[in-house]
């Protein structure tokens, strides 16, 4: 090849090179995919290239495949989200225009979108559980089962018809109220009527014209009464008075309420059966007091229940005490005075129960003990002494063993009247307020305290009969009982109960039993026993060895610690004290003047305390307070005025010398008998107006004991009734 051919032969590789790897981008095949500006039907193509020169066949990016691009798509890899997608009730911007659907979104502000079931969003009284109203046709509920022309429970009643829930058949404007704080008669109250109380039947009958028998309630809890009902046999035709009295107090200053009457039907007539009042509706106010009471003019039988036993508490109150009087006393529109009767007489009480009274969550229909306080309610914690039953359960006394009694004066000297008192010590930590308890024995004796009475926590309150320090004997009272109660000297009781009807403590004394109760000392139970359980033991307690606590001679510590029972060792034996002078018959009356002396033949002082004086019937007497007698010396004991004698020691009415035949035992503390005599009219002297005194040449305990080492003393006056005797200084001379 010359060197011509050889460089035509490159120039024409070089073109093809650039052909190929420079293809022009305008293509004249006679596919239409590109344009040709030589070529008037091969113009641009709106999907393809351009006439600028810069064509490009390739496709827009769509990373979740939607048909949307990626920079129109606003969720550009989730292919459910694009423009033009259909808006759901998801709460998602699902079509990209920056807002949520229509139905999505709470239009009317009651709480509910078209999604979420509200059937007009341009109303806001109506979404899914609205209350239907009467509203021609507006489905307020978006239910059309509960429309209000429609009876959805079948129970006779539409809503428009006041039914105020359509979908439970039990609840209509004639279903019974139920004791389940639900409206059930649709009235708009929870006002279900029942048995708020229930006494027992009575145990015994009487039957007499003219008049009123019934109990008075302490109220909790505020409610309405309906009607209450008493056990009676009426003749047919008869009418019956039903009175409401309220107080403050639980046995005074009652007034009337109202007053209304029934006339017994011959269903009801010559037959014990309980006779109600008619409808009532009284407003009872919780912290009140009421009197429910029956009168009657015709003969009418009544039952009650003797003797009352203790508070009957329930869910509204308890029953406090009973009332009977006759006609004239309680005449209907007049004050009451409630008095109070030793008979309760049975009853019903019908209330309103339904409402949870004190919000505690417990009705008092159910099971809440005290609806008054929110503070009792079951499954509570109980609280010592606040007067509530917390737990509802009777098996924790409330209070139980902090207060008790520590002291009883119930034999004074001479009359018991207006001396008679009592003390109770108060154990625990917190002051206790008795307002409300009642203190009682086991027969008729009630002292209901209606008041504030404080016993503060480690401390002793006094309840007596009178306040009157010149009457009582000299003791302050924090308490003042009147003839409430009274406190016998043979046997007797004191119970004290809380305001739940529980007994926090009781003292049951008798003698019979070897309880030591004498007069002028209060029984006194001793320090290493002061408990609520100890103090039920005759063991327990002594008369007070103490100084009087006033002006009188009545011993004891009255508001103050107990004295012990344990008396020191005397040191007397056998013949350490001597009889020595009895003055069994004084000139006319014997009464306090009678008295006899003994004498300490020893080298020692000999103290009386604790010794005990007796004959061999019932007479005897401690003395409780210190009595020495000095060696050598002579003590006179003797009744309180002595007949002009000075006495060494009152035994106030405790010993009685008999004239005809008698006897006299001196015992120490220890139990060792030191001396005893025993008269009659055989051999000893009985001259009235003259003591019997023991010749000098026989003081000891053994020639005591023979008469006729005694001599009816004729020489000697004292006093000023002309009577004869040395006493407190030694006989005559050995004759």
């Amino acid at each position: 090849m010359n060197k011509l051919a050889l460089l035509r032969t490159l120039l024409a590789l070089a073109l093809a090179l650039a052909v190929t790897g420079c293809p022009d981008d305008d293509d004249d095949s006679a596919l239409a995919d590109d344009d040709d500006d030589d070529d008037a039907t091969d113009d641009d193509d709106a999907t393809d290239d351009d006439d600028s020169g810069d064509d490009d066949d390739s496709a827009p990016l769509d990373t979740d495949g939607d048909g949307s691009p990626d920079d129109e798509d606003c969720e550009p890899e989730d292919n459910t989200i694009f423009p033009g997608a259909a808006e759901g009730c998801d709460g998602v911007d699902t079509d990209c225009d920056g807002q949520l659907g229509g139905d999505e979104t709470d239009t009317d502000g009651d709480s509910f979108s078209p999604c979420e079931g509200d059937c007009d969003d341009n109303q806001d009284t109506v979404f899914p559980g609205a209350h239907e109203l009467c509203n021609d046709g507006v489905d307020d509920d978006c239910d059309p089962l509960t429309d209000e022309d429609e009876d959805g429970d079948s129970d006779g009643f539409t809503l428009c018809g006041d039914d105020c829930d359509d979908t439970d058949d039990s609840i209509s404007p004639d279903s019974p109220e139920q004791c389940n704080g639900v409206d059930d008669n649709c009235n708009g109250e929870l006002d279900a009527a029942g048995l708020a109380y229930q006494s027992a039947n009575g145990t015994d009958t009487f039957s007499g014209p003219d008049r009123a028998r019934g109990n008075a309630y302490r109220i909790d809890a505020s409610t309405t009464l309906e009607s209450f009902e008493q056990r009676l046999s009426v003749a047919e035709g008869e009418t019956l008075t039903w009175i409401v009295y309220s107080s403050t107090h639980p046995t005074e200053g009652y007034t009337l309420e109202t007053a209304v009457t029934s006339t017994v039907a011959s269903a009801d007539a010559d037959a014990m059966t309980w006779h109600s009042s008619p409808q009532l509706d009284i407003e009872l106010v919780g912290g009140t007091y009421y009197a429910f009471v029956v009168w009657w003019t015709a003969e009418v039988e009544y039952e009650f229940d003797v003797p009352p036993s203790t508070i009957e508490v329930f869910s509204l109150g308890a029953r406090v005490n009973p009332i009977s009087a006759g006609a004239d006393a309680i005449p209907a529109g007049a004050d009451l005075i409630a008095p109070v009767s030793t008979a309760f007489y049975p009853q019903r009480l019908n209330a309103v129960l339904e409402a949870d009274f004190d919000n505690d969550g417990a009705y008092a229909c159910d099971t809440d003990c005290n609806d008054g306080s929110a503070d009792a309610v079951p499954g509570g914690s109980e609280a010592a002494c606040d007067g509530l039953d917390n737990d509802c359960d009777t098996s924790t006394p409330d209070c139980e063993g902090v207060v008790f009694v520590t002291e009883i004066f119930n034999d004074a000297a001479g009359p018991d009247t207006d001396q008679e008192w009592f003390e109770i010590f108060n154990v625990g930590s917190t002051d206790i307020d008795l307002n409300g308890w009642l203190l009682r024995d086991d027969e008729s004796d009630q002292l209901w305290l209606g008041d504030s009475v404080i016993v503060p926590a480690g401390a002793y309150i006094v309840l007596g009969a009178t306040a009157d320090t010149g009457l009582n004997g000299g003791v302050t009272l924090d308490f003042e009982y009147g003839s409430d109660l009274s406190l016998s000297n043979g046997a007797d009781e004191l119970v004290l109960v809380n305001p739940l009807g529980e007994i926090i403590d009781s003292v049951a004394w008798d003698i019979s039993a070897g309880w030591v109760t004498q007069g002028g000392a209060s029984m006194n139970l001793d320090p290493i026993f002061s408990n609520a359980a100890d103090n039920d033991n005759a063991s327990s307690w002594c008369p007070a060895f103490a100084d009087p606590f006033g002006p009188g001679e009545g011993t004891g510590t009255p508001g103050a610690d107990n004295v012990t029972c344990t008396i020191p060792n005397s040191g007397a034996g056998v013949g350490s004290l001597i009889i020595t002078e009895v003055f069994r018959d004084p000139n006319g009356s014997d009464t306090d003047r009678e008295w006899f002396e003994v004498h300490n033949p020893t080298g020692s002082d000999i103290d009386l305390l604790g010794f005990e004086l007796s004959d061999l019937g019932s007479d005897s007497f401690v003395v409780t307070s210190s009595v020495v007698v000095a060696a050598g010396t002579y003590a006179v004991l003797g009744e309180e005025t002595g007949g002009d004698v000075l006495l060494d020691l009152s035994y106030l009415g405790n010993l009685t010398l008999g004239n005809e035949d008698d006897e006299l035992t001196l015992t120490s503390p220890e139990g060792l008998e030191i001396d005893s005599i025993e008269w009659d009219n055989t051999d000893w002297p009985d001259l009235e107006g003259s003591s019997m005194s023991l010749s000098p040449c026989a003081i000891d305990a053994t020639s005591n004991d023979d008469g006729t080492n005694w001599y009816a003393d004729e020489s000697n006056v004292f006093g000023t009734q002309d009577d004869f005797g040395t006493p407190g200084a030694a006989n005559g001379t050995c004759d």
